[in-house]
């Protein structure tokens, strides 16, 4: 196995990156800030792809929520990011949020790019395609050992053509809310459990005016920025479709005013959606979603979830629970109407 070099190359910048913090982090997680923003600067933006070896671990495991497959190693993940360079030569990544706690850091993320190769078996459409994502990870030494990664799919196949346009012309995370604070991780984490535990689990959405503010500003892959009456009326419809929904919690990380949940969600949808009437289809997809709470509420989040296998799993859209590859994607321009 290799011996680990990131970690004494780090330490003087994370020493330097720490102080500008809200709120104090120990020097590994403040290494671990930096080695995200080193993987997407140096290996996406620069195209440094020998970085990987030092920044990624041999018994990487990468998980990409989105239905785009498993990455096992330092191998698997060349071929992952040359395969995003190859279909998108000009990507770029802006990082927009980091929160660490532990040995776990997470980021919340725009990327940027012209598709002029293939990708995902989708030949090159010269089309230019801006999405959001929220990746997850566990390091070890100063290195990615485990990876979560929560790409918005259904927004890039939406913009290649594949499927048709969204709705609203969003694009990226939006207008931030105006409330903010220093925070505490503690209060944060207790405030994101009680909406997962209380008001979906427990089916009570009476308690959103508790714990969200007055100026709470939610921002999704699923449509544009919403209020906290949008919020509601969110909430409701999806209860009224999916009475049995469930959220499972797999990994918090807070820091400041910050928190994060990366979840999965379980439900049979017996009631409506706008446009989608009851399937009696089970549904499990997974997801993120990052909080910032301020004065005991919380005051704007971030969430995004698969909705490709959402649509796959509800027999809306052609597929099943693998990647979108050169023989659906087809497949799924004739099934919208949109071109041979």
């Amino acid at each position: 196995m290799r011996r680990c070099a990131v970690v004494p190359m780090l330490f003087a910048a994370a020493l330097v990156v720490a102080p500008a913090l809200v709120a104090p982090v120990s020097a590994q997680e403040a290494v671990n800030r930096v080695v995200w923003m080193r993987s997407m600067d140096e290996i996406f933006n620069a195209q440094d792809l020998s970085v990987i070896d030092e920044l990624y671990a041999d018994d990487l495991v990468m998980v990409q929520e989105n239905g785009m497959g498993a990455v096992a190693g330092t191998a698997g993940y060349h071929q992952y990011v040359q395969a995003f360079l190859t279909g998108v030569p000009d990507i770029h990544i802006e990082v927009e949020e980091v929160i660490a706690e532990g040995d776990w850091a997470a980021i919340r993320y725009v990327a940027n790019g012209t598709q002029t190769g293939e990708l995902m078996g989708i030949p090159a459409t010269g089309r230019v395609a801006r999405v959001v994502g929220i990746s997850v990870a566990r390091f070890r030494d100063g290195q990615f050992v485990e990876n979560t990664s929560h790409l918005d799919k259904m927004a890039l196949l939406q913009k290649l053509g594949v499927m048709p346009p969204p709705e609203f012309s969003e694009e990226g995370w939006g207008i931030p809310a105006t409330s903010a604070g220093a925070g505490d991780p503690e209060t944060s984490k207790q405030v994101a459990a009680r909406n997962t535990d209380e008001v979906w689990n427990e089916g009570r959405p009476e308690l959103i005016d508790e714990i969200f503010a007055d100026d709470f500003v939610w921002h999704s892959n699923d449509g544009p920025p919403m209020n906290r009456e949008g919020w509601r009326q969110f909430v409701g419809a999806y209860m009224n479709a999916f009475p049995d929904v469930h959220f499972t919690t797999k990994t918090v990380i807070a820091e400041g005013d910050l928190v994060l949940h990366d979840w999965r969600a379980t439900g049979t949808q017996t009631g409506a959606l706008p446009g989608i009437p009851a399937t009696g289809r089970t549904l499990n997809i997974g997801g993120a979603s990052i909080y910032r709470v301020h004065d005991g509420r919380m005051v704007e989040g971030w969430s995004l979830f698969d909705r490709v296998g959402m649509y796959q799993q509800l027999g809306l859209i052609p597929g099943g629970e693998t990647a979108i590859e050169a023989s659906s994607w087809g497949i799924l321009k004739r099934h919208f109407g949109l071109g041979r």
